[in-house]
């Protein structure tokens, strides 16, 4: 059984980590030990093993002159984290396909449909969500150790999720990248792992053309840039 130290910080981790990856707690943001914990209902000690655990997460960094601050996360490393996550994503479907029962299937094609829905409205913040939701669904059945890796990828790449977004910079990007998702369901549907892969390794290059396509463009009308794929 873990002691009682442990789950206290387990929980606090849980709970930090939720509200940097909601944008609750933005980049670049002072984390003090007494608010967290008085928030929290917790002393600093478990607060301060949290935030430990999530500077090893890449989502807080701690300095001696500043104390602990959400991850601040550049252009760069924002598409290093999303270009990484979507190679892996292609191995992922690749395990996940044949595996896949029944329920992650209809996980998937119940994200799909919110999906659709939100390309007839224009809402690029509801697909933003749902399509996390629709490929952890179809890569669930992978291997736990991967999931995992993608799952950090998703998190570290969400903390900058109030800068622009593809989707809201690029409408059109929705409908393409669920014509996408079309050929990655029915794939899953038949528990074809080579076509599942395949179809992944098309998403990633559909997305990281058209990023190419618009960089120029917030290189000069913006400073932000793009955070989900």
């Amino acid at each position: 059984m873990a002691s009682a130290p442990a789950v206290k910080s387990a929980y606090a981790y849980g709970e930090i980590r939720a509200r940097i990856a909601d944008g609750r707690l933005e980049p670049g943001m002072r984390l003090r030990l007494r608010e967290l914990g008085a928030e929290l209902g917790l002393s600093e000690m478990p607060v301060r093993e949290a935030l430990r655990m999530l500077q090893r997460d890449g989502m807080v960094e701690i300095q001696d002159h500043r104390g602990a601050t959400v991850t601040e996360i550049s252009l760069a490393e924002v598409l290093d984290h999303v270009s990484t996550r979507m190679w892996l994503e292609a191995l992922a479907m690749e395990q996940s396909a044949p595996r896949l029962d029944a329920a992650a299937i209809a996980t998937a094609e119940a994200a799909f449909a919110t999906l659709e829905a939100a390309v007839a409205v224009g809402d690029s913040a509801a697909f933003s969500a749902a399509n996390r939701h629709f490929h952890e669904a179809l890569e669930s059945a992978a291997s736990p150790a991967l999931v995992d890796l993608i799952g950090a990828q998703w998190d570290r790449a969400w903390v900058a999720r109030r800068q622009r977004s593809l989707f809201g910079e690029e409408p059109g990007r929705m409908e393409r990248a669920q014509a996408e998702h079309r050929v990655l369901l029915d794939a899953a549907i038949a528990h074809d792992g080579a076509g599942a892969r395949d179809a992944m390794v098309l998403h990633r290059e559909a997305t990281i053309r058209t990023w190419a396509d618009l960089q120029e463009r917030w290189r000069v009308a913006h400073d932000a840039a793009p955070v989900d794929a």
